[in-house]
């Protein structure tokens, strides 16, 4: 027997199947976390957050021993040893490891600026950068000396303080000054984040 979408032409041999089809359209969301309340359209996602707040990662790289909470994020993880770069830019041919930065980097093309500022209406092609902008408007200063009570809105202007306490990391990104104890971290950072 086949059971049919009442919204699309999907059909599914198993009713379970239709119903977790249909909830694409419908924006039913009935499982929902004991902690935090978050809801979820399908049982498998609720799981996999659960896991957030358990703590819980049974899913672990082969080659670095490694270990995730969720599947996915082990198998984005896993191409920075292979050096995999399934997602491509059908503008300029760019590969990327990752979806979410092919996606970053489309808007370079597109233009796009999907991240707006709720404060003064400005818009940023990445969440991240709209982030770092939001904490001109709240003084928020994330990043923390370890060394003296210094706070910095960003993390390159901590580095450049550290500097003066003498902290030094052996390896630091330029780009966004994360900073990394062996080279090979860093490479794989930068292949991985700054193509």
């Amino acid at each position: 027997k086949k059971y049919w979408c009442r919204f699309c032409p999907f059909s599914s041999s198993e009713s379970s199947g239709l119903k977790k089809h249909e909830r694409t359209h419908t924006g039913e969301k009935p499982f929902s976390c004991a902690v935090c309340h978050k809801v979820f359209a399908q049982k498998g996602s609720l799981q996999s957050h659960e896991r957030i707040h358990t703590g819980e990662k049974p899913f672990r790289c082969q080659t670095c021993q490694k270990a995730f909470s969720q599947k996915c994020t082990l198998q984005a993880h896993e191409r920075i040893h292979t050096g995999e770069k399934p997602f491509r830019c059908q503008t300029c041919t760019k590969a990327f490891s990752h979806k979410s930065n092919l996606q970053a980097h489309e808007r370079i093309h597109t233009g796009e600026r999907p991240f707006r500022c709720q404060t003064c209406d400005m818009a940023f092609a990445e969440s991240g950068h709209l982030t770092r902008h939001r904490r001109v408007h709240m003084g928020d200063k994330p990043f923390r000396c370890g060394t003296c009570e210094a706070s910095f809105k960003q993390r390159f202007e901590l580095k450049c303080h550290e500097r003066l306490h003498g902290v030094d990391p052996a390896f630091y990104c330029k780009q966004c000054g994360e900073k990394f104890v062996e080279k090979a971290d860093l490479n794989a950072h930068q292949k991985e984040h700054h193509p």
